[in-house]
């Protein structure tokens, strides 16, 4: 719904959004049963605390990105 308009304002096109999703989607699928895992061995909360900054450091990194090769 607002990814039509959120394309010029990126300079993507609609099969680079497809890949993005894609690779997201992809990347869940993969992830999920391992890191299930991951919660079920280990703290919790200390797998959130690490996975939320290792999140955070990768939005901050991407803020410096130029295009959507370098991200």
């Amino acid at each position: 719904m607002l990814l039509p308009e959120m394309l010029p304002s990126l300079g993507i096109s609609k099969t680079e959004a497809g890949v993005i999703f894609a690779s997201y989607f992809v990347a869940y699928t993969v992830f999920s049963p391992v890191l299930g895992l991951l919660a079920d061995r280990y703290n919790v909360r200390v797998l959130l605390t690490l996975f939320a900054v290792i999140l955070g450091a990768g939005a901050f990194l991407m803020t410096y990105s130029s295009s959507l090769v370098a991200a």
